[in-house]
């Protein structure tokens, strides 16, 4: 396994195994492999290239939700494809923060990270939100979840918002 072994998944299939993002390195980019229990032989054709530290991850009946931390403030959300090792989406979903939380819910992941609340289309890896919650780093959010509803309280613009996790549907309260 190159770069700094940071995760290890004990799935069914295969061992998963990511790296972190090497501070100390530039050149060598974080990656993840599954490998055969009684061998391990690499499952997968070649590792993937991630596209930051790995920080939350579930499991969907198309592979494994990762969301990665690209050192720059935001965090980069895709599946991981667990019979080939590919990215699912073209282009990951990029949402500001730290992610907090990841919900499944009706074919739409909700995401929540310390300054954005969103809702994103698991088919078309886009966000079904006209305008998500979105705050900032010195004003994050303040969350509290009951059930499938979230309440999420954003200091930025002093309102409170209610997230129904199994309608996908996010409103002011």
């Amino acid at each position: 396994q190159k770069g700094l072994p940071d995760l290890v998944i004990y799935d069914p299939v295969g061992l998963i195994v990511a790296s972190a993002v090497d501070p100390n390195n530039n050149l060598m980019k974080p990656t993840m492999s599954m490998y055969q229990y009684n061998t391990g032989e690499n499952l997968w054709p070649e590792p993937l290239k991630l596209l930051g530290t790995i920080k939350k991850y579930k499991y969907c009946d198309k592979g494994i939700i990762v969301s990665m931390d690209n050192g720059q403030g935001s965090q980069l959300i895709n599946i991981v494809d667990l019979e080939n090792g590919q990215y699912i989406f073209e282009k990951s979903y990029k949402i500001s923060g730290v992610t907090q939380e990841l919900a499944l819910n009706n074919g739409t992941l909700y995401v929540r990270t310390n300054i954005e609340e969103d809702f994103i289309d698991m088919n078309g890896g886009k966000s079904i939100l006209e305008k998500n919650i979105s705050s900032s780093v010195d004003q994050p959010l303040l969350n509290i979840r009951k059930d499938q509803i979230s309440y999420t309280y954003n200091p930025k613009n002093k309102m409170l918002y209610v997230s129904d996790l199994n309608l996908s549907s996010q409103k002011t309260f």
